[in-house]
């Protein structure tokens, strides 16, 4: 059995490109899989993740200080990849995200005091049944 080696790019890495490879030092590459989805004029400059990571906090701070009544829904389009989010936004603002269920997080311990399924929070995060099904 050969194993073939696979080399990948996305635009969440760009800036750990060579840190991240499917690949041993020196294996020859069979295939090359480049992310085009942001090869745009309008994307010539993407945020980085802490600009992102500002703006939304910013927007739902401004929110929820209103008022208890004030809340906010992160609309997730996928399952993972909302740690960071959910992380910075509950240490900043010193509330819980409130999400249906744990166990998708229970590998990941760090996680877990930044989550409730009270929801009587202020910050909730939905995601689509189509995407869970």
């Amino acid at each position: 059995m050969e194993l073939s080696c696979t080399q990948g790019t996305s635009d969440w890495c760009k800036e750990k490109l060579l840190e991240w490879s499917f690949c041993t030092p020196g294996a020859d590459i069979q295939s090359v899989y480049l992310d085009t989805m942001l090869c745009d004029p309008r994307f010539y400059q993407i945020p980085s993740q802490e600009e992102c990571l500002c703006g939304v906090l910013e927007l739902v701070q401004s929110w929820i200080t209103q008022s208890l009544y004030h809340v906010v829904w992160l609309n997730c389009k996928a399952a993972y990849g909302y740690e960071y989010l959910f992380t910075n936004l509950s240490e900043e603002l010193g509330v819980q995200i409130h999400v249906n269920k744990l166990d998708m997080f229970r590998n990941m311990p760090e996680i877990l005091h930044h989550l409730t399924t009270d929801r009587n929070t202020q910050i909730h995060a939905w995601w689509h049944p189509k995407v869970h099904v």
